[in-house]
């Protein structure tokens, strides 16, 4: 999919750029899914790469799970940032904004933009509502992945890989259920994350329509600042 370059989003302070890192990271995802396919990611199961030899087929095997891997982790990173976005620029009046974790919370967003829907500016948001549609919470253990959870559960194993020990193998071993995350073969974890790129770019597109429509309808705060506790 092509995604629109951000025109230029300079505030006061000359810091802070809104759409741009969104821009950069599905770009980002989608070169890395598209280098996934290339390789082949599809076609068996990805070996545990903390047993890989230096062979030729190995390496190959360690590079397809490393594009994936690079992709699922922007697919959730761009999840979050975009939900943050459209739940807090102001809408009217240009006033200093500062998030804590707290406000950046998944449930916390899920809430925040429900609520926002339901405002006659942004009823036709229709994919920030498909956004929400797919991350009802799941457990990645025993939940089967579906159109309600995808998002969710891409997010979850993103965590747990992330926050696994060091010294762990790479790819965290836990016991779950027939049609979970860790149970679908490669080409159906690529056809969810595909999925999930494609529904993010779409909403990306949205929030660039409010953003520079003619009138705008969502404002660049004079300062806004991610507070990361």
């Amino acid at each position: 999919m092509k995604l629109l370059q951000p025109k230029k989003m300079i505030i006061s302070n000359g810091q802070e750029r809104f759409l741009s890192p969104c821009y950069e990271q599905l770009r980002a995802a989608f070169h890395a899914l598209d280098e996934a396919d290339k390789n082949e990611f599809s076609s068996g199961r990805v070996p545990d790469v903390t047993k890989l030899d230096d062979s030729p087929s190995d390496r190959k095997a360690w590079l397809v799970g490393f594009f994936f891997n690079s992709a699922v982790h922007r697919i959730a990173w761009a999840t979050d940032r975009l939900l943050e976005l459209f739940c807090y620029l102001p809408d009217q009046d240009q006033q200093d904004l500062q998030l804590s974790q707290s406000q950046t919370g998944i449930g916390t967003l899920r809430t925040k933009a429900k609520a926002r829907l339901k405002e006659p500016a942004f009823k036709g948001c229709v994919h920030v509502r498909t956004v929400l549609e797919a991350l009802i919470p799941a457990d990645l253990r025993s939940d089967q992945v579906n159109e309600s959870n995808y998002l969710s559960i891409i997010r979850e194993r993103v965590n747990v890989q992330k926050h696994a020990f060091e010294g762990f193998p790479y790819i965290v071993r836990i016991d779950t259920t027939a049609g979970t995350w860790e149970h679908l073969l490669e080409r159906e974890k690529m056809e969810w994350a595909r999925k999930a790129a494609d529904v993010l770019a779409n909403t990306y597109h949205e929030l660039y329509r409010l953003y520079f429509d003619d009138p705008p309808v969502l404002y660049p705060p004079k300062s806004f600042k991610l507070v990361r506790s």
